[in-house]
C-alpha cells in the first residue's frame, strides 16, 4: 500500500506528464487550426 505522500508525488508525476503532452500537441494544432482559417470561410467548419 502506498503512503499518502506517495501517491501525492505519483500525482505531480501524472500531471506533469500531462502538461508536457498538451504543451507538445499544441503547436500541431495551432497549425491545423491556421490551415483551416485560411483554407475555409470564416465560421465554416474545418474537414480534413
Amino acid at each position: 500500500m502506498m503512503t499518502l505522500a506517495e501517491l501525492f508525488e505519483h500525482t505531480l508525476k501524472d500531471v506533469y506528464y500531462a502538461e508536457n503532452a498538451i504543451a507538445n500537441a499544441l503547436p500541431k494544432v495551432s497549425s491545423a487550426v491556421k490551415k483551416c482559417s485560411v483554407e475555409n470561410e470564416p465560421g465554416a467548419p474545418c474537414r480534413n
